[in-house]
């Protein structure tokens, strides 16, 4: 059974051992009001932590304990009500209103949502004016895990024990995350035009001056590969994803025709010689056998520029993760950061291309170089690319609520105003 979770148990507590006590159902299906502490330390790392209350008094005592003894900085906790039923898409999700503590609703949904997708409940968040004063009180608070490592906790698997199973509600399937194909979509179209750019176009002008090569029709093939996958990927998604991306798929694959006519004259200039011999290529050799590979000098100014490329691509990516770390934390981002993560995507994609036209012994030389960017940066480049794209869509979706709530006040006031017009009129005959 899975222990229970407290203020007092979540101290001392494993990582694996607060995700399985998280994922008690039962208690989230009882559950009138929750903690949420943000940037918990758990196991040396910064956690994002969430604990139910049956009752909401029990949650206060809690929160106000937690103020007076200083457990966790106030500007990153919340305490509040919580309630869970399915929304209009079948899917499970959780109303919280914070009611005490600084915690702001907006750093609440963009570190909490990944937490509760482990149990597949869409969560909300407001703020009452009580929960606001706390807010605007501990502001200038610092915070002593800052400089912790961030621990996402999707490391952990947990499977639910039969109580656990039996007693949660029954679950709808969860809403598709269109984030990350949408985040995909737009890497790869951001590539192909690229390659568009700097490749198909200079392979056009190499056939009308009779210097193609066959390293040209491969990368034509190469090129319609990555098209045959961005339709793949395009035609596969729903209805949202494919209206978020229709434009740029559409500009990719208006190029198509152009493409292929490229695609069948390398074709006929190749593969229509297989039996002479006397045509050659600018790296000499047949023109079906392709460029001679013996004895090939390794080209040192290429080895030198990928490595420098290599090292501005290694600083600009520290300074672009810590500036986007700032705006997240202090609720800053704007589009304009999805663009800079866009750019930066799009310049590592470049080295990897120049990566892929080296020769065996070239990539030998720059292997290390370009596993560690592989390994390393890209990754971290797509997650920081998930999270600007989830705080925005939470950013927007609550000042929608805020200017939907706002605007049936005012209607409430114009009704009321109505009404005393018309007491008036009734006083006065």
């Amino acid at each position: 059974m899975a222990e229970e979770l407290s203020l007092d148990s979540i101290k001392d507590m494993k990582k694996a051992d607060f995700i399985k006590a998280f994922k008690n159902k039962a208690a989230w299906k009882k559950a009138k009001s929750v903690i949420i502490l943000v940037d918990y330390k758990l196991e040396g790392k910064k956690a994002i932590i969430a604990i139910p209350f049956k009752k909401e008094n029990e949650m206060k005592l809690e929160m106000k304990r937690l103020k007076k003894e200083k457990l966790h900085i106030l500007k990153k906790s919340g305490g509040g009500t919580i309630k869970i039923e399915v929304g209009a898409d079948g899917q499970r999700e959780a109303k919280i209103e914070l009611g005490i503590g600084g915690l702001k609703p907006e750093l609440l949904l963009l570190k909490a949502s990944p937490l509760f997708e482990k149990i597949k409940l869409r969560i909300q968040a407001t703020q009452n004016e009580e929960a606001m004063a706390d807010a605007a009180a501990s502001e200038g608070e610092v915070d002593t895990n800052e400089n912790l490592p961030e621990d996402s906790l999707d490391d952990v698997a947990v499977d639910e024990s039969p109580e656990e199973a039996e007693s949660a509600e029954p679950e709808t399937e969860e809403a598709d995350n269109n984030t990350s194909l949408i985040t995909e979509i737009n890497s790869l179209t951001s590539r192909i035009g690229t390659l568009f750019r700097d490749r198909i176009q200079p392979i056009a002008n190499a056939i009308r001056g009779n210097s193609a090569t066959q390293e040209h029709l491969q990368q034509t093939e190469e090129t319609s590969e990555l098209i045959d996958s961005l339709k793949e990927k395009f035609e596969s998604a729903g209805e949202e994803v494919k209206r978020q991306v229709n434009d740029s798929v559409n500009r990719i694959l208006n190029l198509v025709p152009n493409l292929d006519r490229i695609k069948t004259a390398l074709r006929n200039l190749f593969r229509g010689n297989s039996n002479e011999n006397t045509n050659t290529t600018e790296q000499g050799g047949s023109l079906n056998e392709g460029p001679a590979t013996e004895n090939v000098a390794l080209d040192r100014n290429k080895l030198k520029s990928y490595a420098d490329q290599g090292k501005a691509i290694a600083d600009e990516f520290k300074s672009l993760k810590a500036i986007i770390k700032t705006n997240l934390e202090d609720l800053q981002s704007e589009n304009e950061d999805v663009e800079k993560v866009s750019k930066m995507i799009e310049k590592v994609q470049k080295h990897e291309d120049i990566f892929d036209a080296m020769s065996e012994e070239e990539k030998e030389k720059v292997q290390k170089m370009r596993d560690t960017i592989k390994t390393k940066v890209t990754p971290e480049l797509e997650k920081m690319m998930d999270d600007v794209v989830r705080y925005l869509r939470v950013r927007d979706n609550i000042a929608e609520s805020r200017a939907r709530d706002q605007q049936g006040v005012r209607d409430n006031i114009q009704d009321l105003r109505s009404r005393l017009e018309s007491l008036k009129a009734s006083l006065a005959n």
